[in-house]
């Protein structure tokens, strides 16, 4: 396991320029790690939990595979970013990415952290994502994070999960529900699909854009 000595004390940055990077048991939950920064890289396997809070891949060419990714702010901290651009291809199916931010003791609620996709050159497959705004004590609501899904080619997204990324509840104001944007050619890959970009108090938040063509594994039903 990869932890630290204390939540968010620690960074970590990987370069392993044409190699590879496999991290076959859990980067803790219980004490986790700070900004984790991927430099350069040929293939990424993170197989286990990754918990950290923020996540960010400036350059690959292989395949980046993460089995989930947890940015959940601490107590009264909005939700980490999750960045992860590379030239070749995104997966993250076997787990949801879960960026919320982090629950209120006090006062207002904490904005999730946006989540972006990025494959400059081949596909992104994608479970579920969570990036809920965190509901306050008093005051605002926290918003919902921005999802951003780019791939390449003509099914350059796959999506078999769920997009949360709706905004808390306050006692003032209501959090936005983030925008969400799939900016390329989408297959949907499971029995229903829900995108929820809601605000807290469930009337219209943020915007759900589908900038390429949208289809299923089979025939759309309702």
């Amino acid at each position: 396991t990869v932890e630290g000595t204390a939540n968010h004390a620690q960074n970590l940055d990987m370069t392993a320029g044409a190699g590879n990077i496999t991290l076959t048991q859990a980067v803790r939950s219980t004490k986790r790690l700070g900004d984790v920064t991927i430099n350069n890289v040929q293939n990424l396997l993170a197989s286990s939990t990754f918990a950290a809070k923020s996540v960010t891949q400036t350059t690959g060419t292989g395949t980046t595979t993460f089995s989930g990714i947890d940015t959940t702010g601490a107590n009264d901290t909005a939700g980490g970013a999750v960045n992860i651009v590379t030239a070749g291809a995104i997966d993250t199916s076997a787990g949801t990415i879960t960026a919320k931010g982090g629950t209120a003791t006090a006062g207002i609620g904490r904005a999730g952290g946006a989540v972006t996709l990025n494959s400059t050159g081949s596909t992104v497959t994608v479970g579920a994502i969570d990036t809920t705004g965190s509901n306050a004590v008093t005051g605002a609501g926290g918003a919902g994070g921005a999802v951003s899904l780019t791939g390449t080619g003509a099914s350059a997204i796959t999506l078999k999960g769920a997009i949360t990324a709706k905004g808390g509840t306050g006692t003032t104001t209501t959090g936005n529900g983030g925008n969400v944007s799939l900016n390329s050619a989408t297959t949907l890959n499971a029995a229903l699909i829900t995108i929820n970009a809601i605000k807290g108090d469930g009337t219209a938040g943020g915007t759900v854009r589908f900038y390429n063509t949208l289809e299923g594994t089979s025939a759309f039903g309702d």
